[in-house]
């Protein structure tokens, strides 16, 4: 949580769904904050307004690991102005950076010089989006799923994201995604659709087919949940439906029968109920009803 006009950050770690959380600790930056920073092993990496890369310990301010460090440069200009860096982690010591309007997307992992010097290094070759990144990067052991703002959902080699391994295209106007459910690969368009771009794993790209669900009534909240076979959708026409995976027909719908509006997506909760969070910060909790007929192909 960011403090005192982004030059501090309030963090706190949560160990698991029961674990009540530790203490806020509060971490002086080096710059103004200036993107979206990402914990790395014992560190948070974070992309300041100086245009510099840097690792803050979460443990003991006092630690002194980063004091022979060498901050990397990932914008020229300074102040960068409106370019931001957003940092996501690969693996121990290594992150995924994206910059330059998102558009481009770098490999960096961290060495040590012979001279005892830690600093970033590039890896592989940058990859450079023709159109700006929509949503955020999904990472999985087979590579790093990246959608564009033209409707084209990109399969990256994690090692080297100027390597492309798989490719898909969307007509549909894409606003939030890309997200994993259910071995299939989704996003939102027109903040009323759901669209399913590719599966989940290329190896069964042959048995896949695309589908793109009709317009819910309101704008869809959140990022659906899986129960089964089925994604949990909330809508703001006060509507959670329950949508195939298969085909993206639908298989239930229901009203919330209150006034107030969904917040986020439904999730499951104990056994065929299902708990939605409400813009007013309550918690309602529904039965999920029976599941219609599939409409049949002539």
């Amino acid at each position: 949580m960011p403090l005192d006009g982004d030059r501090r950050l309030a963090v706190r770690s949560v160990a698991g769904p029961r674990d009540s959380g530790s203490d806020w600790k509060v971490l002086p930056l080096p710059a103004r904050l200036h993107g979206r920073p990402c914990v790395c092993d014992d560190f948070l990496v974070v992309p300041c307004y100086d245009g510099q890369l840097y690792r803050v310990p979460l443990g003991d301010p006092s630690d002194t690991a980063t004091a022979n460090e060498i901050a990397f440069t990932w914008a020229r200009s300074k102040p960068p102005g409106p370019n931001v860096a957003e940092a996501y982690r690969l693996g121990s010591g290594t992150i995924l950076l994206v910059d330059d309007q998102r558009l481009r997307i770098r490999r960096l992992k961290l060495e040590r010089t012979v001279d005892d010097v830690v600093r970033w290094k590039p890896e592989g070759s940058p990859f450079l989006l023709p159109a700006a990144m929509r949503g955020h990067p999904l990472i999985t052991a087979e590579g790093v799923y990246v959608l564009d703002a033209a409707g084209t959902l990109r399969l990256l080699d994690g090692d080297d994201p100027n390597r492309r391994l798989s490719e898909w295209t969307s007509d549909e106007r894409i606003t939030a995604g890309p997200f994993l459910r259910g071995g299939r690969l989704l996003a939102i368009a027109e903040d009323r659709k759901i669209v399913c771009l590719a599966p989940g794993d290329a190896k069964a790209e042959a048995d896949f087919k695309p589908w793109t669900s009709e317009p819910f009534r309101g704008r869809i909240r959140g990022m659906p949940a899986a129960l089964g076979d089925t994604l949990l959708v909330a809508d703001s026409g006060r509507y959670v439906s329950g949508v195939r995976l298969g085909d993206g027909s639908v298989a239930w719908k229901a009203p919330l029968g209150v006034r107030m509006g969904p917040s986020a997506a439904p999730v499951p909760y104990g056994t065929r109920r299902m708990m939605v969070p409400l813009a007013d910060g309550t918690l309602l909790v529904l039965p999920i009803p029976e599941e219609e007929p599939a409409e049949e192909e002539p």
